[in-house]
């Protein structure tokens, strides 16, 4: 019986005897069922102690492309959970928040994109991956912030390119390419929050920090990047968490700390930010 307190929360909340261990029982009904946990970057460390996985978005769905398991647990936001049912049509692909948002997919509404694209005949179009399946339904090539340069590169240099739904990303890749492609006006909620103040307050605190800062931060948040002793972090405390275990033997000192609240859960629990129009600022 599915309570009515479920859906509207969009996971099941039910007590849990005392005494169970929950990392055990997980993976016991993992093997009972042939399952598989992907974890992404962002979830709470005891979700990613528990998961067979765990990575970004797009190791995550080449992951679930290769997998053998016959259900698929994704822990993570809506967009990776359709993503995986893309590459998987035959599994079963669970998602155990069902009002996981993501600000940036929920900044580009596919009704919304549909018309701007629309408004642009004659404009191949590049979505960054992380976007929900409708939006990907309307694009040419999908891309990552990884290989976007080298996608973009491949076009001739006067072909008409849309990229959505990240401004940063896509006005990062204008700027390192030379090309003057329209970008959609979206962003991620938590990235918009970092500062430059902060980032330059904490690097007068710690002057021999190296400055590591993702592409889809805003231009005046990048920072070049060369070899310290240090580390310093300008992305989520999730992210943080995994360059902990990874750099064990650097100081690190994450900015987000100053100014992010902890991102509750395993997932964005977000509302959705309200739409985006399309940007013609090239």
């Amino acid at each position: 019986m599915i309570k009515q307190s479920w859906i509207e929360k969009g996971y099941a909340d039910e007590p849990i005897p005392a005494g169970t261990n929950l990392a055990k029982e997980i993976r016991k009904m993992c093997k009972e069922k042939n399952a598989v946990i992907l974890a992404h970057f962002y979830t709470v460390g005891a979700i990613q102690d528990v998961a067979d996985f765990v990575g970004d978005s797009l190791a995550l769905a080449q992951k679930a492309a290769k997998t053998d398991a016959d259900i698929i647990v994704m822990c993570g936001v809506n967009f990776m959970a359709e993503t995986n049912k893309i590459l998987c049509p035959d599994k079963t692909v669970l998602l155990p928040d069902l009002n996981s948002h993501c600000s940036l997919a929920e900044s580009c509404p596919a009704d919304k994109f549909a018309e701007f694209v629309k408004a642009h005949p004659g404009y191949k179009v590049l979505s960054y991956v992380n976007t929900s399946a409708a939006v990907k339904a309307l694009t040419d090539v999908v891309v990552t912030s990884g290989n976007a340069k080298e996608i973009v590169e491949s076009f001739p240099q006067d072909e008409k390119l849309i990229f959505g739904p990240d401004y940063n990303l896509g006005n990062y890749i204008n700027s390192i390419t030379g090309r003057n492609m329209l970008l959609w006006n979206g962003a991620c909620d938590v990235h918009e929050r970092f500062s430059v103040e902060k980032i330059v307050a904490l690097k007068a605190q710690y002057p021999n920090a190296q400055i590591l800062a993702h592409r889809k931060r805003h231009s005046s948040r990048n920072a070049e990047v060369m070899p310290r002793k240090e580390i310093h972090t300008c992305s989520a405390r999730r992210q943080y968490m995994r360059l902990q275990r990874m750099c064990l033997h650097a100081p690190q000192h994450n900015g987000e700390t100053l100014q992010l609240p902890e991102i509750r859960m395993a997932f964005h629990r977000r509302k959705p930010r309200n739409s985006s129009k399309g940007s013609e600022t090239h």
